[in-house]
This record gives structure tokens, sequence and C-alpha cells, in this order.
């Protein structure tokens, strides 16, 4: 008789080496990563929470507008003698004569020398069209100098301009009227404004229920920072009569100055 046995083969449950090692390799690195991933989700949320709280921040803001006005005590006067002449040396040697008297008219009005600059001299040769010789035909020289002045009397303004147009003086600037503390007063105009918002803010912030915190944000400016002072009103009008240098009166300078600030609104 022949037996017959049945023979069931198990294979053996195990990983192959390489997958094995893969898998431990991976596991590690992820336990690592773990606290960090949870350190940078807490960060993200505390950052959230800040910015919503700023968010909820009220705030206030307002502008205001500071004004002063002063009398100046100084001006910078420009004037001009020019001639013209066909001879080069005759036109200059004019110009010369009332520079010259010009300048005795200004130190006998007890200006001082270092208040004087009498160096600007200009010569253009002039030219005419002729239309029948269709060419340029020479007519003469143009001669002039300027002079400028630091006038620190300021009452002394009308003699010194009708003085200079008695003695030749053609052309006169207006004059530029400045104070002695231009610095003081752009500074003063500043505290003004900064004072005015503050009262504008105040009353926004009563009329709310609330009260004032706070500067956080401040913007300043002057007007017209980059210009020079100019007189609101001056009077220079020459007349006929003996008396035309009393009829020369310089009004206030004015310097004004802008300012916007954001407050804090605090709410009871």
């Amino acid at each position: 008789m022949i037996r017959k046995h049945t023979v069931q083969a198990r294979l053996p449950q195990f990983a192959p080496p390489g997958l094995a090692m893969s898998a431990r390799r991976f596991a590690s690195p992820m336990r690592l990563l773990l606290p960090l991933c949870m350190a940078l989700c807490a960060s993200l949320s505390a950052a959230a929470s800040a910015a919503a709280n700023d968010n909820d921040t009220r705030s206030i803001i307002v502008s205001g507008q500071g004004i002063v006005t002063a009398m100046p005590d100084r001006a910078m006067v420009s004037l001009t003698a020019e001639s013209r002449n066909t001879e080069l040396e005759t036109a200059r040697d004019e110009v010369n004569r009332v520079v010259r008297d010009l300048l005795r008219l200004a130190r006998s009005l007890g200006i001082e020398d270092q208040h004087i600059n009498a160096t600007a001299i200009t010569v253009r040769p002039e030219y005419d069209w002729n239309p029948q010789r269709r060419e340029r035909v020479f007519i003469g020289y143009h001669v002039a100098r300027r002079v400028d002045i630091d006038l620190r009397q300021l009452e002394r303004l009308g003699a010194l301009i009708e003085g200079a147009v008695d003695r030749g003086i053609t052309q006169i600037g207006e004059p530029e009227l400045k104070p002695g503390n231009p610095a003081e007063l752009r500074r003063e105009a500043l505290a003004l404004a900064a004072e005015d918002a503050r009262l504008n803010a105040v009353s926004v912030a009563e009329t709310l229920g609330g009260r004032v915190g706070p500067a956080r944000r401040i913007i300043a400016s002057e007007d017209s920072p980059n210009e020079r002072p100019r007189p609101m009103m001056m009077e220079a009008r020459a007349t006929a009569d003996s008396g035309a240098a009393d009829s020369y009166a310089a009004g206030e300078l004015s310097y004004s100055a802008r300012i916007e600030i954001t407050f804090d609104l605090l709410m009871d």
C-alpha cells in the first residue's frame, strides 16, 4: 500500500531588508519634525491673534494748522545800473559812475561795506536786423552792473530806493523782506499746528464718548518750505514829490505749518 502525505509549506513572513531599513529611516525624521511643526503652528496662531488685536485698536486721524506772523527787520535789495552806447568804454564808464554814486548813498545811510555786493557785471553786444540787406547790424554795447544790499535798518528802505533812482539806477527788484529769527518762527508755527490737531482729536473723542490716547503717527510740513518768506503786504510807490521815501511800508511776514497726527481712541 502506498501512503500519500500532504506537505504544506509556509513561507516566512518578513519584509525585504531594503524596505524595512527605509521605514526605520523615515520614522526617525518624522519624530523630529513633529515638535517643530507644532511650534510653528503655535507661533502662527499667536501672530494672527496679535494682528487681530491691532485691527481692533481704535484710532483718530486729525490735522492741524498753525500760523505765525512777524514784522520784518531787514531787506535784501537788488539794484541795477545800465547803459547803452556804440563805444564800450563810454557805456562802462557811465555804469561805473552810477554805481559809485550808489555806494556813496549807501554809506551815507549807515550801510556797512560787508552788507554790499557790487561785483556782478554783464557786457553784451547788441544787433538789429536789416531786412533790406538781410543781415544783422551792430548797434552798440549793453553794460549792466548789479548791486545787492543787505539793509539792516528797514526804516531806511524808502530813502535807499528813491536815492538810487535819483542817481541813475534803472532796475530795482522787489525787496525780499526777512525777520531776524525765521527758524524760531517756523518752530512756533509747528507747535501751534500740533496743539490745533490735539484739540481737534479731543473734540472728536469726547463726541464719541471716549478720550484721546497716545499719538502713534505724526506727519508735519511747512507750506512751501523751499520758498523764501515773502511779505503779505508791501507798498513801494515812487512819486514825484520829495516825500516819496515815506511811502514805502513793509507789512507782516506770515509763516504757516500743517500737521497730521494719528491718536489712539480710548473707549472707557
